[in-house]
């Protein structure tokens, strides 16, 4: 299951995701991060992107004392159809956080999470998303192709992702040798059509630090093999 929701307080709005990143093939194992950073621990106590435990509160997370942080995330530390991922961000105008995206390093940036090919032959990998029908698509709601290109899943910067062109099957498909592990990149991308949809999807009555209200957008997010649109 994946969900991003908004929790509304003090004018703002913190879109948050809480998902599970399943691969479709035994072939691939989806973890977090462990092959460049040492461990997910150093990660995270170095990092104030990262939170070393449960995200518990998303609609504060990300102005907590000990954060300062205007986007935070937690991967707990099991594997394919139990690795969960947590996400919390600031609803900001025109606004591309970039923590997530695999620079190596540099400004702390090392990926979002990894896969591992333990298979004995390449694998073609993309990954598609499940939009929760309730909350994408409808009137005054944002758009399966808002919520594509709102979260941008790279490797080795090719988009492996849905787009607002493609919302339905990868952007593009990365093979990963036999017994080569990729870091999957991260971009989260708000523009202003999708910041006004998000304040006002929310929370239609006036925010205030005890209104708090949340909207699901996605309800999967699947890593797969040979994408197939015509399967």
């Amino acid at each position: 299951m994946a969900s991003v929701t908004a929790a509304s307080f003090n004018d703002s709005v913190n879109p948050s995701t809480n998902f599970q990143i399943v691969p479709q093939t035994s072939a691939l194992v989806v973890r977090r991060l462990q092959t460049e950073v040492g461990s997910y621990g150093s990660l995270a106590s170095g990092n104030a992107s990262w939170n070393g435990s449960e995200i518990n509160d998303f609609g504060n997370v990300t102005n907590e004392d000990n954060v300062n942080n205007s986007v935070v995330a937690h991967l707990n530390d099991t594997e394919n159809g139990e690795l969960g991922a947590q996400l919390a961000f600031d609803n900001q105008n025109t606004t591309n956080y970039s923590a997530y995206m695999d620079n190596g390093g540099t400004d702390d940036e090392w990926g979002f999470f990894e896969i591992a090919n333990v298979g004995e032959t390449p694998e073609t990998v993309g990954i598609t998303f499940g939009y929760n029908g309730d909350n994408v698509g409808a009137t005054e709601q944002l758009s399966e192709g808002d919520v594509a290109d709102m979260f941008n899943f790279r490797i080795n910067g090719t988009k492996v992702s849905p787009t607002s062109g493609t919302t339905t099957e990868p952007a593009n498909q990365v093979e990963i040798g036999a017994g080569e592990v990729a870091i999957v990149g991260l971009e989260i991308a708000i523009d202003a059509e999708a910041y006004e949809t998000i304040q006002a999807q929310a929370d239609a009555t006036a925010f205030s630090p005890a209104s708090t209200s949340s909207i699901r957008l996605l309800d999967s997010i699947e890593v797969g093999v040979d994408f197939d649109p015509n399967a």
